[in-house]
């Protein structure tokens, strides 16, 4: 079975973005019992619509009910499963064994296991498939050797996490947010105070980002998760805009397709993943043993673009390839953050050097954190239906168009009557 690309959906915008850029699912949350409440989620009223156009599109749709339930939510909690089940959603993504227990009593939609279970071994699988789960989200922290065993010795499908955000907690189950202010990430509330800056006392430093990762990128290791046996690769990212959600389903798309091509130039895309949000470097994670703490910054730092090599009164010359002053830079010095925005070119000069509104110093880095062709490019992708459309026009008879698309017709028929012309008749073109 090819590998399933499964994008985020924080929003109507990000949903589509995903669609036009080649997901094979995607996966959402309503307002509630969702890990990512401050996104601009979907609703009761309008679920079923939004499956329906994905549907159109062959694209599945997953609802995360992936945090802890109180007692007093119950029917609420009932009200949103039977809401996605008139919506004909195609899975659940559980945490809470309440929920699941009443998913199966409401419904017989399949059960996928939330990678905040922390399901990291062949044990724990074969406990959630005897509840019933059909796909399991496994612990970012799995070894490899766990994940042959569980596809080896189990009929789990296996979901693995491939690009975004990693947790500094083990599979998210932190309290961190709940115990300095409150907001449980158990419950979608998480402010992420492990983003802050910290000091070091044991060793006296300076305040730094002690508790933040890197963001994981797997995209030239596809091949390897297929041989090991995942059965769909998970884009993190349901905060992000819509720009995101399409550049990195893109470049993973790209990347799936071309999965046995070894001139596949996986650097290109690194580039344009970097360039649309990253963290410090990418890293390869748990699974790969690769360090995923990165404690100079906790945001985008976007891609090298440039640096100044000299200083002309108020101005500076910026050596850099494809300057825009329409794109997004921030500027570092001595890996520090000082400045950021939009800068106007006073002078093109030669071998790629500009002349800009910017008094620096020598050797400050620039670096591009929004590309505007980039994001122009990726607004642009629209992924299409091939829909057949019939015109019927009669001398006596309303016009009739008719479309078809797989098992749906739709048919329409105009006010007038058609007459025959008294000048010049219409031919095939007008109607097209």
């Amino acid at each position: 079975m090819k590998m399933e690309l499964l994008s985020p959906s924080g929003d109507i915008e990000s949903l589509k973005y995903a669609i036009n850029n080649g997901a094979d699912a995607v996966y959402l949350g309503l307002q509630n019992f969702n890990a990512r409440r401050s996104a601009n989620n979907f609703n009761e009223e309008n679920i079923k619509d939004y499956v329906k156009y994905c549907h159109l599109f062959n694209v599945k749709v997953y609802v995360t009910l992936n945090t802890n339930i109180k007692d007093n939510e119950i029917d609420e909690l009932k009200s949103t499963i039977l809401a996605c089940k008139n919506a004909r959603i195609d899975a659940f993504i559980i945490t809470d064994f309440l929920t699941a227990k009443l998913v199966k009593e409401l419904t017989n939609i399949p059960l996928h296991a939330s990678t905040q279970l922390g399901v990291n071994n062949l044990y724990g699988a074969k406990y959630l498939e005897k509840l019933g789960f059909t796909r399991v989200v496994l612990a970012r922290e799995t070894k490899l050797e766990d994940i042959k065993a569980i596809k080896e010795n189990t009929n789990l499908e296996i979901e693995y996490f491939v690009h975004g955000a990693l947790c500094v907690s083990y599979s998210g189950q932190c309290l961190f947010s709940s115990m300095v202010g409150g907001d449980s990430a158990n419950r979608g509330l998480c402010k992420q105070p492990c983003r802050q800056l910290y000091k070091n006392l044991k060793n006296n430093e300076d305040y730094s980002y002690l508790l933040s990762t890197k963001d994981l990128c797997l995209i030239d290791k596809l091949s390897l998760l297929e041989k090991i046996g995942i059965d769909s690769l998970k884009i993190e990212g349901r905060l992000k805009r819509a720009e995101y959600v399409g550049i990195v389903t893109n470049a993973y798309r790209k990347a799936l397709d071309n999965i046995n091509n070894e001139k596949l130039n996986y650097g290109i895309l690194k580039t344009e993943l970097k360039k649309i949000y990253n963290r410090g470097e990418f890293t390869k994670g748990y699974l790969f043993n690769e360090n995923v703490m990165y404690n100079k910054t906790q945001n985008h730092i976007g891609e090298y673009s440039g640096k100044i090599i000299e200083i002309k009164g108020n101005n500076s010359v910026l050596n850099c390839k494809d300057f825009n002053e329409k794109n997004g830079y921030k500027i570092f010095r001595n890996n520090k953050e000082i400045a950021g925005g939009n800068f106007k070119i006073i002078k093109k000069l030669n071998n790629d050097n500009v002349l800009i509104n910017y008094k620096g110093k020598i050797n400050d880095i620039f670096r591009v954190t929004t590309d505007i062709n980039q994001i122009e490019k990726i607004s642009n992708v629209r992924k299409l239906l091939n829909i057949e459309i019939f015109a019927k026009l009669k001398k006596n008879q309303k016009i009739e168009i008719i479309a078809k698309y797989k098992n749906i017709c739709i048919n329409i028929q105009s006010e007038e009557i058609v007459e025959k012309a008294k000048n010049t008749p219409i031919n095939e073109d007008d109607v097209k």
